[in-house]
């Protein structure tokens, strides 16, 4: 096999683990979704967030979010808010409860979650822009 032969193989290659890595995100995106009744819109939206059983294993849900950026305004002017607490469960009411902003310190919630978070929903650049936001179940 000449050296032609090797660069074109590799080319197809790496064209093949690009286009793959893709689909796979098309197909499975990272985190989960959370969907928000926003002002003036008619039906709910889909947003994607980094979140967590803070501690592990506990069913206390927390999301990590850029502080002041998009998903945060979102998040705090919506009218509704469900998401899936108990996987498998459906849908629930959900509101936000306290906040716990970035400290680079492993005991911090906002840091652990910041760690396991993909780098597609959360900003590698700044972490000190984020902050965590507990979820739980809206009261009647």
């Amino acid at each position: 096999m000449n050296a032609m032969n090797r660069k074109l193989i590799m080319i197809v290659l790496i064209a093949f683990v690009a286009i793959s890595g893709a689909a796979w995100y098309l197909v499975f995106p990272p985190g989960y979704p959370i969907y928000l009744m926003l002002p003036g819109e008619q039906s709910s939206v889909e947003r994607r967030v980094c979140g967590a059983w803070y501690p592990e294993g506990s069913g206390q849900w927390w999301l990590i979010v850029e502080r002041g950026g998009v998903l945060d305004k979102e998040l705090r002017s919506a009218t509704g808010i469900k998401f899936e607490i108990d996987n498998g469960s459906g849908l629930s009411d959900v509101q936000l409860a306290q906040e716990e902003p970035y400290r680079p310190d492993p005991s911090s919630i906002a840091h652990a979650l910041y760690q396991g978070c993909s780098r597609f929903l959360v900003s590698r650049s700044a972490p000190a822009k984020l902050t965590a936001i507990h979820l739980e179940r809206r009261r009647p």
